[in-house]
């Protein structure tokens, strides 16, 4: 019966995906709130309402989304850039470089955690290491 369950609720992630590439944020939330619902905890749920909390600059919704996933799982790396995001957006630059270097180490091949670093450490007046955080993105073909 688990499975069942665990299959619908990936498809209810899914269809939020969709929606969410469609440009209907709202619908996208509902979905995902709705896969709360069934499982409190579901990890890629909070992960991507982290996200949208992100565009909507709802800081504190987005963290706590994304520690919600890091709480279960510490190395989900889209959850770490997400918390290295929400920080650096909510002026917490010093915070936000620990997650971001994070989630690049796990994901060294993520332009968007690369993105994401080199904005705090261009914050941060570390320039030398905001370009090279960001140089292997420039150098792909």
């Amino acid at each position: 019966m688990r499975g069942i369950v665990d299959s619908e609720l990936d498809r209810l992630v899914a269809r939020a995906n969709a929606a969410h590439q469609a440009g209907d944020a709202a619908r996208a939330e509902a979905l995902l709130r709705e896969v709360l619902v069934w499982d409190p905890g579901h990890l890629f749920a909070h992960d991507r309402l982290a996200a949208l909390a992100i565009e909507r600059h709802d800081h504190a919704t987005a963290r706590h989304h994304a520690e919600t996933v890091l709480a279960r799982e510490a190395r989900f790396a889209p959850a770490l850039a997400h918390l290295a995001q929400t920080l650096w957006l909510a002026g917490r630059l010093a915070e936000a470089a620990e997650p971001a270097h994070r989630a690049v180490a796990m994901q060294p091949g993520n332009a968007e955690f690369r993105l994401i670093l080199g904005q705090v450490l261009a914050w941060l007046e570390q320039g030398e290491e905001a370009e090279a955080a960001v140089r292997p993105i420039l150098e792909q073909p």
